[in-house]
């Protein structure tokens, strides 16, 4: 194994532009150092999930203080592993492992979390009811010569849908047999 060959970092601020990019690029980043059961106990949480990570390994580089200090700026800790997820720190080592028992990480890495899941009901029903706002816009802009349906008609059917389903199964047979009767005339 040779000396460190990329670039280095030489200020804190440079160390945390360059963790910050990193972090940005990639959806799940370790920064580790080798033969750390730390680290290990990290990665083996992501492959036991079948998650693939950028490593960024620290060990033997010239810049590893600089770095570590940047990561205590950011994080408010300087051991490694750091283990960002979508750009947040989850921890380090035992942190990952912990996630990952309590099935906690795949969906972390997913984007499944708590928060999301009440957003996305939230704007499911932004979207519901934008959909009645519409279908209420579009039966207004219907002319009344055009619809089909007779008030009469259209009040069973909404009474239809209140009942329970075998009622509402009875209703339609009614109105589709009265249409029967109507065709025949």
């Amino acid at each position: 194994m040779g000396a460190f060959q990329g670039k280095t970092y030489n200020t804190p601020e440079e160390a945390e532009a360059f963790i910050k990019e990193t972090v940005e690029a990639h959806p799940v980043v370790m920064f580790t150092f080798r033969f750390s059961p730390y680290c290990f106990k990290a990665k083996s949480a992501f492959k036991s999930i079948n998650v693939q990570f950028h490593e960024v390994l620290l060990s033997g580089r010239p810049d590893r203080q600089v770095l570590q200090d940047a990561f205590e700026k950011m994080t408010g800790a300087r051991t490694m592993p750091r283990v960002f997820v979508h750009g947040k720190c989850i921890g380090g080592g035992d942190e990952t492992q912990a996630l990952n028992k309590e099935k906690k990480l795949e969906p972390l890495v997913k984007g499944e979390t708590e928060g999301q899941e009440k957003n996305t009901d939230q704007a499911e029903g932004a979207k519901s009811e934008q959909t009645e706002v519409k279908t209420e816009q579009t039966a207004e802009e219907i002319k009344p010569e055009q619809t089909q349906e007779t008030s009469d008609e259209v009040a069973s059917k909404e009474e239809s849908q209140t009942q329970n389903p075998q009622e509402a199964g009875d209703q339609q047979k009614t109105e589709d047999v009265s249409e029967q009767k109507k065709d025949e005339s």
